[in-house]
């Protein structure tokens, strides 16, 4: 995300990693290229799904999927099973 491109092997290397923490992260131009790629599915892993919701944003017009992991007041099951369903529906 660093630098706006699809991952390559750099993300091996800690140099990538110092700049992910010490460098603007480019997020925007991240799912922009991912668009572009043909990516429509997004599946966020983390506690809340802050990142979907900047993401409808980058690529609005798009008809993406976009799923959490997990989602606070919910029981985690719950919500990693009704993603995973999704993920089944939508091949």
């Amino acid at each position: 995300m660093v630098t706006g491109r699809p991952a390559t092997e750099e993300l091996t290397q800690p140099e990538y990693w110092r700049r992910h923490v010490r460098q603007a992260v480019r997020f925007a131009d991240s799912l922009l290229a991912l668009g572009e790629a043909g990516y429509r599915v997004f599946l966020e892993v983390g506690p809340k799904p802050v990142l979907s919701g900047l993401g409808k944003q980058c690529l609005t017009e798009s008809e993406s999927l976009w799923l959490p992991t997990l989602r606070t007041g919910r029981e985690d099951w719950n919500v990693v099973l009704g993603s995973l369903s999704e993920l089944f529906v939508h091949g």
